[in-house]
């Protein structure tokens, strides 16, 4: 019959069996984060290769944003022109606030908003 261990030693045994755990899975995830850092280095690159192909295939990408004023209750929504890579001006619905639903402001600066966090 095995021998009655006391609580001492019993927490003893498991931590001999814990640090002994610990330290196979550093040796097992040391290589996978040094393969998994590669990757990521590598996906970094061909993001960067091509972002520059596309740069040197079009030139530079600008967008003007020209935003109209705030309407009257009533009217048609307001619309923003916007100007895509190719010099076309297109227009589009302008976005509203999220507080008070009105065009022309954001909700960061919404000059209804009454102090709330």
């Amino acid at each position: 019959m095995p021998e009655q261990l006391s609580p001492r030693e019993e927490r003893r045994q498991y931590m001999e069996m814990a640090t002994e755990l610990l330290v196979e899975l550093r040796r097992i995830t040391e290589p996978i984060s040094k393969i998994v850092n590669r990757l990521i280095e590598s996906g970094d690159m061909l993001a960067l290769d091509a972002a520059d192909e596309r740069e040197e295939a079009r030139g530079a990408v600008t967008r003007k944003l020209t935003y109209a004023k705030a309407a009257a209750p009533g009217t048609p929504a307001p619309t923003v022109q916007v100007m895509d890579a190719s010099g076309e001006v297109t227009e589009r619905k302008q976005r509203k606030c999220g507080n008070c639903h009105k065009p022309g402001h954001n909700a960061k600066t919404c000059p209804t908003k009454k102090g709330k966090k």
